[in-house]
C-alpha cells in the first residue's frame, strides 16, 4: 500500500508541485522486507550529517544500484559489482530533514580520479525523508574495469561514506 501511495506522490512531484500540503505517510525501510517506519526514522547507524545554511540534513543506506523503485526513488537491491554492458549504475541515499535550496550532486571515481560530476540539483522544498539517487551511463563515461567509487556531494561538500563499486570485464 505504502509503494502505491509513494506512486502517486511521486507521479504529483514530476507533474509540478500539488495544491494541497504534503503528508507524510511512511517510508519503506529497503533493509526490512515490508516493514514501514512511520516516523521516518532512519536507525542503522551509518548515518551521516552534513550541516547545511537550514540545519542538519542526514544521508543512510548509500550504496550503488542498477536501478531504482519508480514508486520510491530507493534503490531496488543493493549491488557493489557491474559488467561493462550495465545500462546505468545509480548512487542512492536515504536522505532526513533535506531543507529547501540545498545542491546536490555526485561524482564518480575510477582508481582516485574523479571521472564524472553529476548536474546538480537545487532541493525543491524541505523533505523530511525522501530517497536520492544519482547515475551515470556508458555516454558519460567508458564503463572501465576497476575500482570505483561514487560519493554524495551536498553544497560541494563531500558526504562520507562513498560508495565503492567494482566494474568487471567480460
Amino acid at each position: 500500500q505504502l509503494n502505491t501511495v509513494n506512486q502517486h506522490l511521486l507521479a504529483t512531484v514530476m507533474a509540478g508541485s500539488s495544491p494541497t500540503p504534503r503528508v507524510v505517510v511512511g517510508n519503506a525501510d529497503a533493509s526490512t522486507t515490508g516493514m514501514v517506519s512511520e516516523t521516518g526514522a532512519v536507525t542503522d547507524g551509518s548515518v551521516q550529517p552534513v550541516v547545511d545554511g537550514g540545519g542538519v540534513a542526514q544521508f543512510s543506506q548509500i550504496s550503488t544500484s542498477a536501478s531504482v523503485r519508480q514508486s520510491d526513488g530507493c534503490a531496488d537491491g543493493i549491488q557493489n559489482q557491474f559488467s561493462l554492458d550495465t545500462n546505468r549504475i545509480y548512487i542512492t541515499a536515504v536522505a532526513t530533514n533535506l531543507s529547501a535550496g540545498t545542491v546536490m550532486s555526485a561524482e564518480w571515481i575510477l582508481n582516485g580520479t574523479v571521472m564524472v560530476t553529476n548536474s546538480s540539483w537545487t532541493v525543491d522544498q524541505n523533505y523530511p525523508s525522501i530517497c536520492i539517487w544519482f547515475f551515470i551511463t556508458q555516454d558519460d563515461t567508458v564503463f572501465t574495469p576497476g575500482d570505483w567509487s561514487a560519493r554524495l556531494l551536498v553544497n560541494n561538500v563531500p558526504v562520507e561514506p562513498a560508495s565503492a563499486f567494482t566494474i568487471v570485464g567480460q
